[in-house]
């Protein structure tokens, strides 16, 4: 993620509330690495990538060793973050809230 895109997605989680997540975070499961994600919350098993993580695999193949190793991947454009961040916002709330037992703080 450009330094830009880092900057606005920082302030977006920030805003919205959010806490407890690693930027440019790597996702393993028992085979490797899968992926680097722009924005990981470890707890809620949730990566969040604003278009320009690296990808150990093709991107389909990835998305199914997320899904299968337990993993939720939410997927935004560079363009989402800039035009619809409040919605963005929005929805990676609704994801924590539904992949963690309890309100994620």
């Amino acid at each position: 993620m450009d330094t830009a895109s880092r900057h606005l997605a920082t302030r977006l989680l920030r805003r919205a509330g959010l806490w407890s997540w690693r930027p440019d975070a790597p996702v393993a499961d028992a085979w490797g690495p899968i992926m680097v994600g722009d924005v990981v919350f470890p707890s809620a098993r949730l990566v969040v990538d604003f278009g320009s993580s690296s990808y150990t695999d093709p991107v389909d193949r990835a998305r199914l060793r997320l899904r299968a190793s337990g993993w939720t991947l939410a997927t935004y454009s560079p363009t989402d973050l800039q035009r619809r961040p409040v919605t963005v916002g929005r929805e990676i709330r609704a994801l924590l809230d539904h992949l963690t037992p309890t309100r994620y703080p």
